[in-house]
């Protein structure tokens, strides 16, 4: 079952940091786009253009939104490393070990 809603707005942003906030489990931090409006309790889906290397679920994922809608970034996580270090690790150009 698809979790993708019908005319979804789609944003290109950069990554801001990351954080490492337990032991293989990260917080990533984006550039919030100016237009980009949320309400507490929602996800978002992140896609990865272009990247390196990848996994049989291809190259997006689902996250829950971790900021305030005030703030100005928008923070996703904590997100465990498991299967998915083939895809954001590697993409982001360092190990996560």
């Amino acid at each position: 079952m698809s979790t993708a809603v019908a005319n979804s707005p789609t944003f290109l942003t950069k990554l801001r940091d990351r954080e490492e906030v337990a032991e293989r489990t990260m917080a990533f931090c984006f550039d919030k786009p100016a237009s980009f409006k949320f309400t507490p309790g929602q996800f978002l889906d992140v896609t990865l253009l272009n990247p390196r290397d990848t996994d049989s679920e291809g190259n997006a994922r689902s996250f829950s939104i971790a900021s305030a809608p005030y703030e100005d970034f928008i923070m996703v996580g904590p997100i465990f490393f498991c299967s998915v270090d083939v895809l954001l690790d590697k993409s982001m150009g360092k190990r996560l070990s």
